[in-house]
C-alpha cells in the first residue's frame, strides 16, 4: 500500500479483537509535520476492504528492530496495547 508522505511499516491485530488492525506508520521526513492519523484513517477507509481497515493509526519516528533488522512486534504490542 502506498500513501503519500508515509510508509506503513507494521500492522498488527489487537489482542481484544482478532479482526481489529492497528497500523504503525513511520512518516517520511519531508511530510512528518503535515501527516495526521485522521488523514491516514480516512485514506484507508476509502481504499481498503473493511477487514483491512485499521481501527487505529500510530505515528512513530522509528520502529524497534532486532539485531537481524526485523521489526520487533512484541515491543510494539507492549508499547501500544495500553492506548
Amino acid at each position: 500500500m502506498r500513501i503519500a508522505g508515509a510508509e506503513p511499516r507494521a500492522v498488527m491485530p489487537q489482542k481484544k479483537c482478532y479482526r481489529c488492525v492497528v497500523a504503525i506508520v513511520v512518516p517520511r521526513r519531508e511530510s512528518a509535520e503535515k501527516l495526521s492519523t485522521e488523514e491516514l484513517i480516512g485514506y484507508c477507509r476509502k481504499r481498503l476492504a473493511s477487514y483491512k481497515k485499521p481501527s487505529a493509526v500510530h505515528l512513530v519516528n522509528e520502529l524497534p528492530r532486532s539485531d537481524l533488522g526485523k521489526v520487533r512486534k512484541d515491543v510494539l504490542r507492549e508499547q501500544f496495547s495500553a492506548r
